[in-house]
């Protein structure tokens, strides 16, 4: 067999060499001569570049990148949910309320002609604050309502029962007056959901409605902040109607319609406070 000769060696296949025709170049293809003719092509696509990285940076900053898998992203989910979260709260604070109707409202506070402190006149003017230390003025008291005075020094915690419940019969606002923190604390605590403890440093209150040492003095606040009747030295078996009564009439009683759930003279019992006072 003959030896190869060099250029057969070296010579690229017919299939693998180039093609016999030149490439075709495409019409719309220019080569400029002088490459400042392309200035303007390459400052365009210097600012495309400039935007896409600003894009992208604004993206990582901001957690707008889309996932393919949710296709939603992270501010637009916690744009819906602020919007969802406001107009719930538009609707609650806007949206028609249960109005109460089992309570008596009050009046415009009256002008009577007997003296302040006395059955007929209002409360004596004077500033009651609660055992936290927020100020009550007594024109301003809630009504209609029974105060229920404690005397200091008193042991009266089935009186003190017997008032709460008599008085939520007639679903009047209720305050216990002590003298002295401790005492507002010791007889409020117990019936907290039904009434409010203030305190009375002065005694202005039970000097004024003469509550004496034998038990709580209940006094009678009308719609208009009228005292209308007084009780003194309240035992556990003191009948209280006809006072309570004064306060909103007795159409307005509400003993069976509010039933035992209301009186928590049961409930509550005197066995807790009598423990606490002994």
């Amino acid at each position: 067999m003959a030896p190869l000769s060099e250029s057969a060696m070296t010579a690229p296949p017919p299939d693998e060499g180039r093609p016999d025709e030149p490439l075709a170049w495409p019409d719309d293809l220019v080569v400029p001569d002088d490459i400042s003719a392309l200035a303007a092509d390459i400052e365009a696509l210097r600012r495309e570049r400039a935007a896409a990285r600003r894009r992208s940076l604004l993206q990582r900053a901001l957690f707008t990148r889309r996932r393919r898998s949710y296709g939603l992203s992270a501010p637009m989910v916690i744009a819906v949910l602020l919007l969802i979260g406001t107009c719930g709260s538009l609707l609650v604070l806007l949206g028609p309320r249960r109005v109460n109707t089992d309570g008596p409202s009050a009046l415009p506070l009256a002008h009577p002609a007997a003296a302040a402190g006395t059955v007929g006149g209002l409360l004596p003017d004077l500033v009651l604050h609660t055992p936290n230390g927020f100020s009550n003025p007594t024109p301003g008291l809630a009504r209609p309502a029974a105060l229920i005075l404690i005397p200091p020094g008193c042991k009266c915690p089935d009186g003190v029962t017997h008032a709460v419940a008599a008085a939520a019969t007639y679903t009047l606002h209720e305050f216990v007056v002590g003298s002295n923190d401790p005492d507002t604390r010791l007889y409020a605590e117990p019936h907290q959901r039904l009434v409010t403890g203030l305190v009375d440093d002065a005694g202005a209150l039970l000097a004024a409605y003469g509550a004496g040492p034998g038990g709580p003095t209940v006094v009678v606040l009308g719609r208009d902040g009228v005292v209308t009747a007084v009780a003194t030295a309240v035992g556990a078996a003191t009948p209280l109607a006809q006072q309570l009564g004064t306060a909103v009439g007795p159409r307005r009683q509400l003993g069976t319609a509010v039933g035992p759930r209301r009186e928590l003279g049961t409930a509550v019992g005197p066995r807790r406070l009598a423990a606490a006072v002994a």
